[in-house]
């Protein structure tokens, strides 16, 4: 209709095969059980950007998706853990949104669409720890709806801002329960993100981001408490410096706030302590010839900070348990592309 148009069409197929086979022993002579599972998914999208006026464009867009997780367990020692079950999820997903374009690079946005996640292999069936040999067939895929406006400015050359509110209620979102892997009560996510980078010459650029994400409880007898394993806070803060000779430094400082226990629902035991990391990378990339050569160096959590990113609580019975990070690491690698 001499309007600009861009249509995007798709078909994704995959196939996931999974094995574990147990021992009774470290020299893997006697074998305890075998759990088999396949995950096969298709699905089908359709996406399109049409401009309503020069500056105003509209996206729409749909995806359907089938997946079927299906698996069998073989306990050699008793029959009664074994299983041969599957479970299929099907799920639609739509979204629309509309973008004002302010020049070339700058641009305020609004946008709703629906959202789907299919269960991992892990959370559909417990093999691993507490109830293994077990196929979790009441386990439903979550969904969910998400709402977002934004904006992105480029107000002079080299100085990029953006900022975003958001919020996604979900349904069935999954978490670990008493036993197995349940669907929690309604959900919602929420909160606000700044972000910015500037190039301040050929030498050096600044970049960062800040989020204030908060997640709660909608419903059930946990309503308005805070979702587990949600940082209330979160940022990041680094630099690029351009030296001679194909030589560049980029140090970061990475921030994660406090968060309530993997199952502290209620929010009635300590909390999960905040952390900041600081890291310092070395980069070489010369040109030689038709190759790019890649090499860096790394220092990670530089003040060997000991922080956990994930903890779980103990409940009435017994203390809260935490996984600790690694401290200070060294890294380095190489790559080329010719």
């Amino acid at each position: 209709f001499g309007l600009k148009n861009k249509l995007t069409l798709g078909l994704d197929w995959y196939h996931e095969p999974f094995q574990l086979n147990k021992f009774a022993t470290l020299e893997r002579v006697t074998k305890k059980s075998m759990t088999d599972l396949t995950r096969d998914s298709i699905a089908w999208y359709i996406r399109n950007e049409l401009s309503l006026l020069d500056p105003l464009i509209l996206s729409l867009g749909f995806r359907h998706d089938k997946t079927t997780i299906k698996g069998t367990n073989t306990d050699y020692n008793s029959s009664v853990n074994n299983w041969d079950s599957d479970k299929v999820h099907t799920a639609n997903a739509y979204e629309a949104g509309l973008t004002y374009l302010i020049g070339k690079t700058s641009n305020v946005y609004v946008k709703y669409g629906t959202l789907f996640r299919i269960p991992f292999f892990d959370e559909q069936a417990s093999y691993y720890g507490f109830s293994s040999d077990l196929f979790n067939k009441d386990l439903e895929k979550e969904t969910g709806k998400n709402m977002e406006l934004g904006v992105q400015l480029n107000p002079v050359a080299g100085l990029k801002l953006g900022a975003s509110l958001f919020r996604t209620d979900m349904e069935n979102e999954i978490a670990w329960g008493v036993s197995k892997n349940e669907n929690m009560d309604e959900t919602r996510h929420e909160g606000a993100e700044i972000s910015g980078s500037w190039q301040i010459s050929e030498l050096a650029k600044v970049y960062g981001n800040l989020t204030y994400p908060q997640a709660k409880f909608m419903a059930g007898e946990n309503q308005g408490k805070y979702l587990p394993l949600v940082p209330q806070k979160m940022a990041n803060l680094g630099m690029d410096l351009n030296l001679p000779f194909d030589i560049s430094l980029r140090p970061e400082i990475r921030y994660v706030g406090e968060s309530y226990l993997s199952s502290d629902k209620d929010n009635n035991a300590e909390k999960l302590g905040d952390y900041t990391l600081y890291n310092l990378y070395l980069f070489y990339r010369p040109q030689i010839g038709e190759i790019q050569l890649s090499c860096f160096a790394g220092i990670e959590n530089m003040t060997d900070v000991e922080y956990s990113s994930f903890g779980t609580d103990g409940g009435l019975w017994r203390s809260a348990s935490y996984y600790p990070m690694p401290g200070i690491q060294y890294k380095a690698g190489v790559s080329f592309d010719f």
